[in-house]
């Protein structure tokens, strides 16, 4: 199990848990893909968090389970889309020329959204979330069409807790 019970069976704080926040940009080369700047907290080893400049923020699976995954993210300009992908990742799916550098609405085949959000109106900050069973191996990604702007903890975070094995 991967969060503590009291002995009432109320779960309390999770073990395994990434979350980042105050969105700064994209990869240079993944120009769909969110960075973040703040690591608020990372617990346990279930999930690893990687930054990289060219490649935006990763979360790479290492415990096969149920995970719960949110990504919240605004544009003050108007209209946008934006989601979670699962293994848009070229290296991963040995296709160079990855949604992740061509852009989030085009993602399809191998490349999997497991949440999506479209957001109609300027100055909208939107979430979306999944509960969802996760494998071994498995890359998540907050992506965009290249427009969000949310630059702090309240406009712009990812969050993954690992739940427990399925």
């Amino acid at each position: 199990m991967s969060t503590n019970n009291d002995m009432f069976g109320i779960v309390s704080r999770p073990q395994h848990s990434v979350w980042v926040h105050t969105g700064s940009g994209r990869g240079s080369s993944y120009v769909t893909c969110r960075r973040f700047t703040v690591v608020q907290e990372i617990l346990g080893d279930a999930i690893e968090y990687k930054e990289d400049a060219a490649k935006g923020s990763e979360f790479w699976i290492k415990k096969s389970g149920l995970y719960f995954v949110e990504y919240r993210d605004s544009y003050s300009g108007g209209n946008t889309s934006f989601g979670i992908t699962r293994n848009c990742y070229p290296e991963l799916n040995g296709n160079e020329t990855s949604t992740t550098i061509t852009g989030f609405s085009s993602v399809n085949g191998v490349f999997k959204v497991i949440a999506f959000v479209q957001a109609s109106t300027s100055a909208t900050t939107a979430t979306c979330s999944t509960l969802i069973n996760l494998k071994q191996g498995d890359v998540l990604r907050a992506q965009d069409n290249t427009s969000n702007d949310g630059a702090n903890i309240y406009t712009s975070h990812f969050k993954i807790t690992y739940i427990d094995q399925f």
